[in-house]
């Protein structure tokens, strides 16, 4: 079965819903829905929940740079 593709605003509130509003690193507060796979690979954008990780701003800036 194909996952769903989500539009933007989705994607971020499913990420969200998935993590409790909490980082998946840290348990900060979230405040970003962080794409695993660079959305830029994807044909489509990559809006898939599997694909998405709710991220603290400093744990989203280290998975950026790393």
């Amino acid at each position: 079965m194909k996952t769903k593709l989500l539009s933007r605003d989705e994607f971020k509130a499913a990420v969200f819903a998935r993590s409790a509003n909490r980082c998946v690193n840290c348990s900060a507060p979230a405040v970003d829905a962080h794409h695993i796979v660079d959305r830029k690979l994807w044909p489509d954008g990559g809006y898939y929940l599997d694909n998405g990780a709710a991220l603290c701003s400093s744990c989203h800036m280290q998975a950026e740079t790393t």
